[in-house]
């Protein structure tokens, strides 16, 4: 396939780390550099068990939000940005999918630089939950050309 003929938008796992990998910074932003390397220049990093949009230098993993999306899960509840985008798009995406797509995403749009700093802010606040999980960083880039 030539670089013509790439998708305007496409949505990836940021990384997919075993149970006892470590991951270098290098492998952590290896999706991210290949992204850009094919031409993509617009970045959202999305949280696929609330389908939030993550932002540079806003928390959004902490030790209480787990222990809800822990409850959540257990018992199947629609909760969060979750509910939000039900009603937006009258569809309830299952637990697994990917979310809304390209401009359905919600949030801004960031550059590679801005999207290499959110991963780590976000990625580095997630490993310092109590109860997180080496493969347990599970999130979405969304890039655009």
């Amino acid at each position: 396939m030539g670089f013509d003929e790439l998708p305007s938008y496409i949505s990836v796992e940021t990384e997919c780390a075993g149970d006892h990998e470590e991951l270098s910074e290098e492998e952590i932003l290896l999706t991210l550099d290949v992204l850009n390397s094919l031409g993509y220049r617009h970045f959202k990093l999305i949280d696929q068990t609330s389908l939030s949009v993550l932002s540079y230098g806003k928390r959004f993993y902490t030790n209480t939000r787990k222990i809800g999306y822990s409850i959540m899960e257990k018992f199947d509840l629609l909760g969060g940005n979750r509910r939000v985008l039900w009603k937006q798009f009258a569809y309830k995406f299952p637990f697994g999918a990917s979310g809304p797509f390209g401009e359905d995403t919600n949030g801004d749009w960031m550059n590679f630089e801005q999207a290499k700093e959110t991963l780590l802010f976000h990625r580095k606040d997630y490993f310092n939950l109590i109860r997180s999980k080496n493969y347990g960083f599970w999130c979405d880039w969304h890039a655009k050309r």
